[in-house]
């Protein structure tokens, strides 16, 4: 038989050089299952302020830092909010210091008239694409009020689509950059730091976890 003896050490009791090597071998520590739950919650709760009700369940990402990297989700649209929304930037009620590169609409108001009081049915989503990691907008079927004003109402029609599909793009990139933000925060060397001492992880002198041998000892 032989006994080992072997000194264990919490984070804040190791070298900067240990130390370093406890945080890198480390780095997900606190990438936790649905780490990204509070950010979902957010980028629906902002979105619903602006008309936009996005299926939490279809939000999806790959990241970070890599080519094709990106984000998607599906949401029912409320054109006529969305337009007051972008208007009054309603989103600042929820988010104060949120910018946005929203532009005005441009639609012909006559046009828009109609499809706030209903002349025109309209049923705007904003779809996930197959990849996961963009977006693409659709207006729905829209009848056009009169045989008149069919070709100009559809070209006019088509220019809100892709207003809608700059609107999606720009909402996209900011739930993206939410998912970028927190995986760096969490993935940094201070809060890496913080929940391993946090946590009372032993290591041995050079930096490597010694979780097993701890509950090894225990069990003894």
């Amino acid at each position: 038989m032989k006994t080992i003896k072997l000194d264990l050490y919490e984070f804040e009791e190791l070298s900067a050089e240990a130390k370093e090597k406890a945080i890198i071998k480390h780095r997900d520590f606190n990438l936790v299952p649905l780490w990204w739950d509070f950010v979902y919650d957010d980028f629906v709760a902002l979105c619903g302020y602006l008309g936009v009700n996005v299926d939490k369940t279809s939000i999806s990402f790959d990241g970070f830092y890599s080519q094709g990297d990106g984000s998607g989700f599906n949401a029912d649209v409320d054109i006529v909010a969305l337009k007051n929304a972008v208007e009054k930037q309603s989103w600042k009620e929820y988010a104060p210091n949120e910018q946005f590169n929203f532009s005005p609409h441009g639609i012909d108001r006559r046009v828009m008239g109609l499809i706030e009081k209903g002349g025109i049915q309209l049923q705007p989503r904003i779809i996930n694409s197959n990849r996961g990691n963009y977006v693409i907008a659709d207006m729905g079927g829209y009848p056009a009020r009169g045989p008149r004003f069919h070709d100009y109402i559809y070209g006019e029609i088509d220019a809100l689509e892709e207003w809608l599909k700059n609107i999606a793009t720009e909402l996209n990139k900011f739930l993206y950059k939410s998912l970028e933000r927190e995986y760096d925060h969490l993935t940094s060397d201070e809060v890496v730091a913080e929940a391993l001492t946090a946590n009372e992880i032993p290591f041995t002198a050079d930096g490597r976890s010694a979780i097993a041998l701890a509950k090894l000892t225990k069990n003894q």
